[in-house]
């Protein structure tokens, strides 16, 4: 209720009754009380669950919608740029010799390159959101100087958006008739991990069956960036986002890298004791690459950790791997040193020697038979295939060059016991999935 008070302060009766318009705004009184009554706001009614539900979903509706700082503008530009669609030819059935294997595959070991590392507004294309964000042209500091060209003279390592897309690896996939992989995706540093996490997210929605996704971390906790966080929280943190995302750990490195980098890292260290909990907890496997004369190290942790299971690949551990797995049976090995030992994506010209070393496929099996078909037949359960492509070369990913690959893995594998192939071929790594 609407309360009208007068106070009329050192005024007489007689004063009052001389001042004319008194008894007129007196007679209005109840006008002026009727009137703020209508006027006045009544208060809301109480909304319905739903009706309020519908409140907080249009309110989180209008935050999303506000305009994207300048940096994930740019994350998004490139995020979007490696996921677009690409032209990929109708896939053709392949026809092999009667020779060869014939069944399907499933690659144990795919590395996938990284986003663009660069700041920002450094990349091609971002001048011009940088432009509308702050009135003027990005400057770069370093501009004028001469890239550094990789390895063999080939150029730095691609990457995701910039240099290849996710559709087109999909698509040189799709034609090789490889069923599945055990895909790295790169976690290389901290600024760039939630952006990949969204492109392994994205692939998973896109390509459900194709790839199972292993977070591709730091090797050492010396890295750069992470030296503020321990290793357990860090894989923690990565996997908890999206939890049942990762179904891996790795491509880990426990040796000296060729550059200098990264430390020997023992499996029994203290920075992988820290992970191991993690990895246990949800389920997961780890990949490492070890280093000279771990033996002793890595029967500790596969005794201690009979639940996890371990996939190695490497030559540090070929002495050693026989021993471990006929010991150990959560310990798997993945062979990727074929071709007779050549180191195929670092040939001094590339490509083209590349395709020259598969002139002679007879000499190349022969010596691969050698040296690995001992070691599959005595562990057929536990020995499996993989290309382990370069992720640093860039026609690693090529449908022609995929396609030689699997032919001569098709070759390979036709060659060995027919009770072992498709066990190498895929149902090993089938089964670990299923565990």
């Amino acid at each position: 209720m609407l309360v009208v008070s007068f106070v009329i302060i050192g005024c007489t009766t007689q004063q009052i009754s001389d001042v004319e318009e008194v008894p007129e705004a007196i007679e209005k009184i109840p006008e002026i009380i009727e009137e703020a009554e209508k006027s006045e706001e009544l208060p809301e009614p109480e909304l319905t669950d739903k009706e309020l539900l519908e409140v907080v979903e249009e309110s989180e509706k209008e935050i999303t919608e506000e305009k994207p700082t300048f940096e994930q503008a740019v994350w998004k530009k490139r995020i979007d740029a490696a996921m677009a669609p690409s032209y990929c030819p109708p896939v053709t059935k392949m026809e092999y010799p009667s020779s060869y294997y014939q069944g399907p595959l499933i690659d144990s070991h795919y590395h996938l390159p990284s986003l663009p590392d660069s700041l920002p507004g450094e990349e091609e294309g971002e001048e011009e959101i940088y432009k509308q964000y702050y009135g003027h042209n990005y400057v770069d500091e370093d501009d004028g100087e001469e890239e550094d060209e990789g390895e063999n003279g080939l150029d730095e390592e691609p990457y995701l958006g910039k240099d290849i897309k996710m559709s087109e690896i999909v698509c040189t996939l799709q034609h090789e008739g490889t069923t599945r992989n055990f895909a790295f995706f790169p976690f290389y540093s901290e600024e760039i991990s939630p952006y990949m996490l969204e492109i392994v997210k994205r692939t998973e929605e896109q390509y459900p069956d194709l790839f199972t996704p292993f977070t591709d971390m730091p090797n050492v906790p010396e890295v750069p960036g992470i030296t503020s966080m321990k290793a357990g929280q860090m894989l923690e943190q990565t996997i908890s986002v999206s939890p049942g995302l990762f179904q891996g750990w790795g491509e880990i490195s426990l040796y000296v890298l060729k550059n200098g980098a990264g430390r020997e890292l023992p499996p029994d260290s203290a920075v992988l004791q820290e992970i191991y909990p993690v990895i246990k907890k949800n389920k997961m496997m780890i990949y490492f690459h070890p280093g000279e004369n771990q033996r002793v190290s890595f029967e500790k942790i596969l005794k201690q950790y009979p639940e996890i299971n371990f996939i190695v690949h490497g030559d540090q551990i070929k002495d050693d791997i026989d021993y471990l797995m006929g010991k150990y049976p959560n310990i798997y090995f993945t062979i990727n040193n074929f071709y007779a030992n050549q180191d195929i994506f670092l040939l001094p010209n590339g490509k083209k020697d590349f395709f020259e070393v598969f002139e002679n496929y007879e000499s190349l099996i022969q010596a691969d038979l050698r040296a690995w078909n001992k070691l599959i037949e005595a562990h057929p359960d536990q020995v499996m295939w993989g290309l382990d492509r370069d992720e640093e070369v860039l026609w690693t990913f090529d449908r022609d060059v995929g396609l030689k690959l699997v032919d001569y893995a098709r070759a390979f594998i036709g060659r060995l016991d027919p009770a072992v192939q498709e066990k190498f071929a895929y149902k090993n790594a089938e089964n670990l999935l299923k565990n």
